[in-house]
């Protein structure tokens, strides 16, 4: 069957091994579609000229299929119109007319199965729902919760992006998402719609595993991610405030370490708080995993699997988190007290933080034993082979569904 089927794949980003969430699905998918025989052709809404370079040279044209497209500088219309449209339609301006023609293209010399990848590339597929499969990596009305928009403009803003996001939601009835939590939500949205669960994929092969020797002597905390997503600022926030100057007291000399993109922006002012070093865009964010002793990543609300909780247990960075920071990943306990699996450190409220970073900022040996533990995991939960299967098993069901 599977060298038969013709799948269009739409992606906001191109497909890249250390994009984001979205960006390494599509590189694991891509290669492993290919290989196995699909008719794959995938349509990338947004690509600056570095990822298209990067992407043309992992997937060479020829033996890949990939059509790249850079967002015109006014794509929902100049004046009031295009205003209104942005707000009506928020997210919509990654696909602008050039986009929609190319696909619409594309899609009328026939395909078996529309798939899209992220929530908001479903503007796309609406008038094609019946072949479409969307995948959902987080959903906004669970990370935006603690969120409170300053102006009228971004509370508006807010409030059209909330409501979009359940128009998508209700408007698909074949989807697919990362963890089961986001599929019980989906699925209270839409209770007709069959939402499988598949987890991101991890190549291990391209995150070296951190040796003893090369582990820091210095006990340093970090929070490594994009922070322009809200729950990597609720997690600095609540870490900045609540945690850190408790965790400084009872660890003296150790150090704190915030590393991604928007730093500078969103935690202005914080380096006062003494032993703090922000660090904001830096063009590569391993040498900043090798400093780390320990990621203590605690948002107060966040959905779906968190890429840097993945990347620290995959180089072997010891991680503290709380039950939303593992979210996807087997033996999720919830607790109000710290809690122990091999592969993890786990608390929920700020005393079980507070404890778990300070227990193992103080114990190297105990640090050993929960990476290896979760590099192990990782091997079985996010190995792109079985990743592949199950989609490949979800592409069947579709295809048998509609008597194909």
């Amino acid at each position: 069957m599977a060298k038969s089927l013709r799948i269009i794949m739409v992606v906001p980003e191109a497909p890249l091994p250390f994009g984001g969430a979205a960006a390494r699905i599509y590189y694991t998918t891509q290669k492993g579609l290919v290989a196995r025989g699909y008719q794959l052709t995938t349509f990338i809404a947004a690509a600056t000229p570095q990822s298209r370079a990067e992407a043309e040279r992992l997937f060479p044209q020829g033996a890949y299929d990939l059509r790249f497209f850079t967002p015109s500088s006014a794509p929902l219309g100049r004046g009031l119109r295009g205003k209104w449209r942005s707000i009506r339609e928020p997210m919509s301006h990654q696909f602008d007319a050039r986009f929609h023609a190319a696909l619409a293209s594309e899609l009328r010399h026939g395909f078996d199965i529309l798939h899209l990848e992220d929530l908001w590339t479903g503007y796309v597929g609406i008038k094609h729902r019946p072949k479409v499969l969307l995948n959902s990596h987080c959903l906004q009305a669970i990370d935006l919760q603690g969120e409170r928009p300053a102006s009228i403009k971004d509370r508006l803003l807010t409030s059209r992006s909330l409501h979009m996001e359940q128009k998508m939601l209700r408007l698909y009835k074949e989807q697919v998402t990362l963890t089961p939590e986001l599929a019980a939500a989906i699925r209270l949205v839409n209770p007709k719609a069959h939402v499988d669960v598949i987890p991101l994929p991890l190549e291990l092969d391209l995150y070296p595993y951190i040796a003893d020797e090369r582990r820091p002597l210095a006990k340093r905390l970090a929070l490594i991610g994009s922070f322009q997503w809200a729950p990597t600022r609720s997690a600095a926030r609540r870490l900045l405030t609540r945690l850190w100057p408790r965790i400084r007291a009872l660890v003296p000399g150790a150090e704190l370490e915030l590393t991604g993109w928007g730093a500078q922006r969103v935690l202005s002012g914080y380096e006062r708080l003494g032993q703090v070093t922000i660090n904001d865009s830096v063009p590569d964010v391993r040498p900043y995993f090798e400093r780390a002793s320990v990621l203590l990543y605690a948002p107060e609300h966040a959905s779906g699997m968190k890429v840097k909780v993945l990347e620290c247990m995959a180089l072997g960075v010891p991680v503290v988190t709380t039950p939303d920071g593992v979210e996807g990943l087997p033996t999720m306990p919830s607790s109000e007290t710290s809690t122990e699996v091999p592969w993890a450190m786990l608390g929920a409220s700020d005393d079980a933080l507070v404890n778990a970073a300070v227990t193992l900022l103080n114990d190297p040996a105990r640090q050993n034993r929960q990476r290896q533990a979760a590099r192990q995991m990782l091997k079985t939960h996010c190995d792109p082979g079985r990743i592949l299967d199950q989609y490949e098993a979800v592409y069947a069901r579709i295809m048998e569904a509609r008597g194909q």
